[in-house]
């Protein structure tokens, strides 16, 4: 179900919209939050849309996302275990 959403997003939306895919269940045992591999999976998706040739604006604005995530992680790094 999730998958065919994903696809009608991309189908209709994609000029304005990115999906990123993260499977919480992966991590459902680990240790520590999930924050931290949700964030870097946020991070490692949007660096692969933006290395794709596409729209400036839409890569400066993906470039200032990405940017922000990863000022997240580095400012709270330790403080989301547990």
């Amino acid at each position: 179900m999730v998958q065919m959403i994903n696809d009608e997003i991309r189908k209709w939306y994609s000029d304005i919209a990115t999906t990123i895919w993260f499977d919480s269940w992966r991590y459902e045992r680990q240790e520590y939050s999930l924050m931290i591999p949700l964030l870097r999976t946020i991070i490692l998706t949007l660096h692969n849309i933006i290395i794709q040739p596409t729209d400036d604006k839409k890569k400066k604005i993906l470039k200032k996302a990405q940017t922000g995530f990863v000022k997240m992680v580095k400012a709270r790094g330790r403080d989301w275990r547990g």
